[in-house]
C-alpha cells in the first residue's frame, strides 16, 4: 500500500511536468565526468522479454565496468527494459524509473505493469526505461544464501542481546552473499555506482539527456548524478525528501507540488533548487 501511494505522488508529479514540456524546449551536450570523456556502453539489442507473460515491452542488457575508477576493467550486465512512447511524434526522451527497495528490480516493473501504472501523459511522450540496479534481479546479481531475515532475530532490537544477535545474524548473512556471488562485485555494488550506470544508460539510448523516476531508496540514484554529469540531466522527480545534512530520506506529501513548480524554473531557478526532489532544466 505504502509503495503504491509513492508510485501515485511521483508519477503525478513527472505527469505534472511531461504536460507542460512543451515550454521546457531546448537540448544541452553531456557533460564529461572529472578526468575526461564519459564512457559510452554499446546500445541495446532490444529483443522479447522472458517473465514468464505477455509484455509489451522489449528488453535488452547492456556492460558497464565492474568498477567506474577502472573501466576498460572487467564489466558487468544491465538488465532494461523499456516500453516505447505512444507519440513518436512529440517524443520528449527517455524516462529511466527505479522502484526501490533497495533491491527492487525496475525491468520487470516496467515490462509487466508499466502500461497500467504509469500515466498516459507520460506513456505518450516518453519511452519508460526500467532497469534492474547493478547486484538486483536479472542483472549480475548479488547473490544470498537463506532469509535476509530470521524469524528468530528480533529486526528491531531493544537490548544488547539482541542487538548483539541481528549483528550476528547480519554478518553470516553478508558472509553468504559475498561466497555466492561474482568476486569484487559486493565492493562495487554502491549508490554512486549506480548513478554512474543510469549515465551509461543514457549514452547506450542514444540521448543528451535523461529524466528519471525514483521511488524510496531508488531516488537516491538521482542524488549523485547532477554533480557527475549536470548537463545531462532532464526531468526528474523522487517521492523522497533529502535532508542537507545526510543522506537519509523521508516520504513526502509533497512530491508532486514540487514537481510542477520546478518544471516551471528558468535554468537559473533550477540550479538553485538542485537538492530538491525533482528538477527540470531547460
Amino acid at each position: 500500500m505504502m509503495r503504491s501511494r509513492w508510485m501515485a505522488r511521483g508519477v503525478a508529479g513527472l505527469a505534472a511536468v511531461a504536460a507542460g514540456a512543451g515550454a521546457l524546449g531546448g537540448s544541452v551536450a553531456a557533460a564529461a565526468p572529472p578526468g575526461g570523456a564519459p564512457w559510452a556502453a554499446a546500445a541495446p539489442q532490444w529483443g522479447e522479454c522472458a517473465y514468464g507473460e505477455p509484455s509489451p515491452a522489449e528488453c535488452a542488457d547492456i556492460q558497464v565496468p565492474l568498477s567506474w575508477a577502472d573501466p576498460d576493467g572487467p564489466k558487468i550486465s544491465l538488465r532494461l527494459s523499456r516500453l516505447p512512447a505512444q507519440d513518436r511524434e512529440h517524443r520528449l526522451g527517455s524516462m529511466l524509473f527505479n522502484p526501490g527497495g533497495p533491491g527492487g528490480p525496475g525491468a520487470a516493473v516496467i515490462a509487466l505493469r508499466g502500461r497500467q501504472q504509469m500515466p498516459a501523459d507520460l506513456q505518450r511522450r516518453f519511452d519508460i526505461v526500467g532497469f534492474d540496479p547493478r547486484g538486483v534481479g536479472d542483472s549480475t546479481p548479488v547473490t544470498c544464501a537463506g532469509a535476509a531475515l530470521s524469524p528468530d532475530v528480533a529486526v528491531f532490537p531493544r537490548s544488547k542481546a539482541q542487538f548483539t544477535a541481528i549483528k550476528r545474524q547480519s554478518a553470516a548473512y553478508g558472509a553468504s552473499c559475498a561466497a555466492g556471488s561474482r568476486p569484487d562485485l559486493l565492493a562495487h555494488v554502491d549508490t554512486v555506482s549506480a548513478a554512474r550506470d543510469m549515465d551509461a544508460i543514457r549514452t547506450a539510448l542514444g540521448e543528451q539527456r535523461i529524466s528519471f523516476l525514483g521511488l524510496s531508496y531508488g531516488a537516491s540514484s538521482a542524488r549523485p548524478t547532477p554533480a557527475c554529469t549536470r548537463a545531462a540531466s532532464g526531468r526528474w522527480c523522487s517521492t523522497a525528501r533529502w535532508t542537507t545534512r545526510s543522506a537519509r530520506t523521508r516520504s513526502s506529501t509533497r512530491s508532486p507540488r514540487r514537481c510542477r513548480r520546478c518544471s516551471a524554473s528558468s535554468p537559473a531557478g533550477a540550479a538553485r533548487r538542485r537538492r530538491a526532489r525533482c528538477t527540470a532544466r531547460t
